[in-house]
């Protein structure tokens, strides 16, 4: 997923209108959505569930660091004046290219999981596949350790979920009551309060409406 995300990044340098453009954004965006669940995946491989709010702390601090640094090499990218391409072109072909070569590194040195780790003993990946996990052969089969909270978290986002879908149909139920459905069924004029503008849902409640 890396190397392809790296790949669709460089190859916005060659796009040169809108729906090129466009189609580049959405393939960035659907690889690099798996950029969060894979690093839950590799903290979960490595550390206990008490560890994993740290690390992903650092995962996250990720995101600032290379929005700092990605900035100043954008600024200093931008003076590229001379050549056949535009600057924004260059700044898409060198994050590319240093993504690209990023991603090789990833491929050749991290490990699919800890059994697999060349920097450990034999030994020491033995424990440290073991360490992390929920399902204890000293449990089978019912794996209470493993089982009870994933019940248990199911079980509070169903409910959440529930209560968020009711709320949103009694709040819209609500504001139809008040100042009718914005379908065109009942015309709404225009004032400061209810037109829509950028702003929040209270801000609109005269046009918006709840999506569940």
């Amino acid at each position: 997923m890396h190397f392809i995300w790296a790949v669709i990044l460089a190859c916005h340098a060659a796009a040169s209108s809108f729906a090129p453009l466009v189609v580049l954004r959405v393939l960035l965006g659907a690889f690099e959505s798996t950029i969060s669940p894979g690093f839950s995946l590799v903290t979960s491989m490595w550390y206990v569930p008490l560890e994993h709010a740290s690390r992903h702390a650092l995962w996250a601090s990720g995101n600032s660091v290379g929005t700092i640094l990605g900035g100043l090499m954008a600024y200093g990218i931008a003076h590229i004046t001379s050549g056949p391409l535009e600057p924004w072109r260059w700044i898409f072909i060198i994050l590319g290219v240093l993504t690209f070569i990023w991603s090789i590194l990833l491929l050749w040195f991290l490990p699919d999981s800890p059994l697999t780790a060349g920097f450990l003993t034999p030994e020491e990946r033995q424990l440290a596949h073991l360490r992390p996990q929920f399902f204890k052969q000293s449990e089978a089969p019912g794996y209470k350790t493993g089982f009870n909270p994933l019940l248990v978290t199911s079980c509070l986002c169903v409910g959440l979920i529930g209560v968020y879908g009711f709320y949103c149909a009694w709040e819209n139920q609500r504001r139809d009551a008040k100042y009718g459905k914005p379908d065109g069924s009942r015309s709404v004029p225009e004032t400061e309060e209810n037109t829509l503008k950028d702003g929040t849902d209270w801000d609109q409640a005269a046009t918006f409406r709840y999506s569940y």
